[in-house]
């Protein structure tokens, strides 16, 4: 006798078959915005964690990056003259970002992140001349990237969430000192990671009562 195997969809929103995220993820507010410059290959990848910065904080937008134009919408942002737009990049002359950098800015700051691998970020940066001409700041995070849904991650390297966690964190120092939106994204993060790996397998993710 011929056993028919179970075909289980995935949810449309997370993309997961066993272990939908969908409800663990917080709805979040922040006092600037930020646009994740995302490569074309990331926008097809699975792993890739600037959905989950779009879908749980409000002031985020997404764009592809492009190497010949810039997106019409994107430019509008960058010419406000009410936005001070900084590139979230290392360079040799790149500013270290800190609470009170973000409470003294006069204008409604407007993060850039280049949301891909280093290298698709490196690749990006040096053939786009309008993020050259840009404001460079850069972060400086404790540890290591918690990241382990791909290989060969370059210590000191973050992903684009654990950026976006950390910029949280950095504002409500100040702004919003009770507010908790970063501890609830990275619980999140961590929660993700865990049951990302256990979907990918097969099987629900069995955790502890406050994961699941």
């Amino acid at each position: 006798m011929a056993v028919r195997k179970q075909i289980m969809e995935s949810c449309r929103g997370c993309g997961l078959t066993f272990n939908c995220v969908c409800d663990s993820l917080p709805s979040l507010v922040a006092d600037w915005d930020l646009v994740l410059l995302t490569h074309p290959n990331e926008t097809r990848r699975e792993t890739n964690t600037g959905q989950w910065l779009r879908k749980s904080l409000a002031q985020c937008q997404v764009f592809e990056w492009s190497r010949t134009s810039i997106p019409t919408e994107l430019t509008a942002i960058l010419e406000n003259p009410n936005h001070q737009p900084i590139l979230l990049f290392p360079n040799d002359s790149s500013r270290l970002l800190t609470p009170t950098a973000i409470q003294e800015s006069s204008k409604r700051i407007v993060f850039i992140v280049l949301d891909g691998t280093w290298q698709e970020a490196q690749k990006m940066y040096n053939r786009s001349d309008w993020l050259k001409a840009l404001p460079h700041w850069h972060i400086q995070m404790s540890g290591d990237s918690c990241y382990s849904l791909r290989r060969n991650q370059t210590s000191g390297h973050f992903c684009t969430l654990e950026v976006g966690i950390h910029l949280l964190s950095l504002s409500h120092r100040t702004t919003l000192p009770n507010n908790n939106s970063s501890e609830q994204l990275q619980q999140f993060f961590e929660h993700y990671l865990n049951v990302y790996q256990a979907d990918k397998s097969g099987h629900q993710w069995k955790g502890s009562n406050h994961d699941q």
